[in-house]
C-alpha cells in the first residue's frame, strides 16, 4: 500500500503554503534539492525557482517564462505548473483548500520525462486520498 504525506516547505513564505510530497518515506523534491545542492552547478537557479515559489504563494503576476500552466482543461480541479529557470524546472499542483503541492524538480534536459513521473505522481495522490480528477 502507497503512504503519503506532505511536509511545509517552510522557506516559502506566502498567503499559500507549499508542501513537499513524501510518497513512501521518499521526498523527489528533497532528493532533487540534494543532486543540486551537492553538484554546485545550479545552486542560484534552485534559489530562484523557490524565489519564484514565493512570489506564486503571495499572489504576484508571474510571467510564462518563470511559470508555466501545464493543466490544459479549464475545468480541471487539480491545477499543475511548472517553474522554470533556465536550467531547472520545479512541477506542483494546486489541491484547493490544502495548499500548493510540490511534487517535483528536474533539469530541463529530461523535462518530458519528469512530467510524466509528476503527473503519475500526482495521480496516485489523489487516488490516496480518494479524489477524483
Amino acid at each position: 500500500m502507497q503512504d503519503f504525506r506532505l511536509l511545509d516547505i517552510e522557506e516559502i513564505q506566502g498567503l499559500f503554503r507549499f508542501y513537499k510530497l513524501v510518497k513512501n518515506s521518499i521526498c523527489q523534491f528533497d532528493d532533487f534539492e540534494s543532486l543540486i545542492n551537492n553538484e554546485g552547478t545550479y545552486a542560484t537557479e534552485l534559489n530562484r525557482a523557490k524565489a519564484i515559489m514565493e512570489d506564486f504563494a503571495n499572489k504576484l503576476s508571474l510571467p510564462i517564462t518563470k511559470l508555466r500552466p501545464l493543466t490544459q482543461d479549464r475545468n480541471e480541479k487539480f491545477k499543475e505548473y511548472e517553474i522554470k529557470t533556465e536550467n531547472l524546472r520545479v512541477y506542483f499542483f494546486i489541491l484547493p483548500g490544502r495548499g500548493d503541492i510540490v511534487v517535483l524538480g528536474g533539469k530541463k534536459t529530461k523535462q518530458k520525462k519528469d512530467i510524466k513521473i509528476f503527473r503519475k505522481i500526482k495521480n496516485e495522490y489523489l487516488k490516496f486520498l480518494n479524489l477524483k480528477k
